[in-house]
């Protein structure tokens, strides 16, 4: 997930009650709950490094305790060295509590990253496969106004928490504008969506007018959040199953007698719980259709072949560190020679997970000569 919604949950928990454990409780779970993607430093040695490096030890069942555990000890550090000497009459901060808030909160993150498509590697550096639920699509605005409505009504007590949170949310809901005007590819945001979005904001800011939230309630309606994004995550898995169901009913249909099913998968889409991307997978190519579960529209297929031009001349650009690189991150791959002239031969590989115009993961190989 971004990191909006990680914030958000390190909140809710902070608010549940956990912040009452310890002084710089809240401090530790917003920062632990974003901790895991420290790896972003991998960008700044180019896309090949991100995608090996990104969501990697950090977010490993390996990795990540060591990483909460180390946090928690700065944070205890911070309290003793510094903290305390500029505030001498500040409660001292509890070094067992700071570890276990900070364990509980990076653990979130791997778990939230993994309900979405882009998947998680939970068993870095022993094994680096990656694993899928595709629950969620990694933007999702429903999360932003369940987990932030409820922490508005909760926290919003003053007028300048009053003023940050609708802030948050005139942001968010431009974001959300934005890219709607922006949809021209398939798993975009819709209108709709845009409308249900101000209309849930326009709810939740009415209903905190009047609305009378002491230390106790608050922390009920923070607890409420989280017990109501873990029937949001259970909901989603009914509707998932649904649509590999589908998918699969009308891939016999759609797909050549002559192709082997191999296996049936069904992408969460941006803002719409009720529209899928169902990706269906053969030995020699994947297709790919938006499948809605409310209406009776049969899904449209669209073949992709998994390579396409000179065999010799892709095995060779596989080869090749970035593409071998990008092959182990891909999940539904496929091959293309551009150009296949004497004196310029162009391979492209794609991942079909992000299929789009506006699609960035993918990788070009410029070919010598075959060898």
């Amino acid at each position: 997930m971004e990191n909006l919604t990680h914030t958000l949950v390190g909140a809710a928990l902070a608010e549940a009650g956990l912040k009452r454990a310890t002084p710089l409780a809240t401090t530790t779970l917003l920062i632990a709950a974003n901790l895991p993607d420290i790896d972003i430093i991998y960008a700044i040695f180019g896309e090949s490094a991100y995608l090996e490096g990104h969501r990697g030890i950090t977010h490993s069942v390996f990795g990540f305790p060591v990483l909460a555990l180390a946090f928690g000890l700065c944070v205890y550090a911070y309290s003793r060295l510094i903290r305390e000497k500029l505030q001498p009459a500040r409660q001292p901060a509890r070094p067992v509590a700071l570890a276990a808030l900070s364990l509980l909160g990076v653990a979130t993150h791997p778990l939230l990253d993994y309900t979405n498509a882009y998947g998680w590697r939970p068993f870095l550096p022993v094994d680096d496969r990656w694993a899928y639920i595709d629950l969620a699509f990694v933007v999702d605005p429903w999360m932003w106004i369940g987990l932030g409505g409820a922490l508005y009504w909760a926290t919003a007590n003053n007028r300048r928490r009053q003023a940050g949170w609708l802030g948050l949310f005139a942001l968010q809901s431009a974001v959300l504008v934005l890219t709607w005007l922006g949809s021209a590819a398939p798993g975009r945001i819709s209108g709709s969506a845009v409308a249900v979005w101000f209309v849930l904001v326009a709810v939740v800011v009415g209903a905190k007018f009047g609305m009378k939230v002491d230390a106790a309630r608050a922390r009920r309606i923070s607890l409420g959040a989280l017990l109501a994004l873990g029937l949001y995550f259970a909901a989603l898995a009914v509707l998932q199953t649904a649509a590999v169901f589908l998918a699969a009913e009308a891939a016999h249909a759609a797909i050549s007698p002559n192709e082997q099913v191999t296996a049936v998968d069904a992408l969460p889409t941006e803002a719409d719980p009720m529209r899928w991307r169902a990706v269906v997978s053969t030995e020699e190519s994947f297709y790919l259709a938006d499948l809605h579960l409310l209406g009776n529209n049969e899904p449209r297929f669209e073949r992709y072949a998994r390579e396409t031009g000179n065999a010799d001349l892709i095995e060779q650009a596989r080869r090749k560190p970035n593409a071998r690189t990008f092959l182990r991150f891909a999940r539904f791959p496929v091959a293309r020679v551009l150009r296949d002239a004497e004196q310029s031969r162009e391979v492209e590989f794609e991942d079909l997970r992000f299929a789009g115009p506006r699609n960035r993961f993918r990788v070009r190989e410029r070919i010598e000569g075959l060898q």
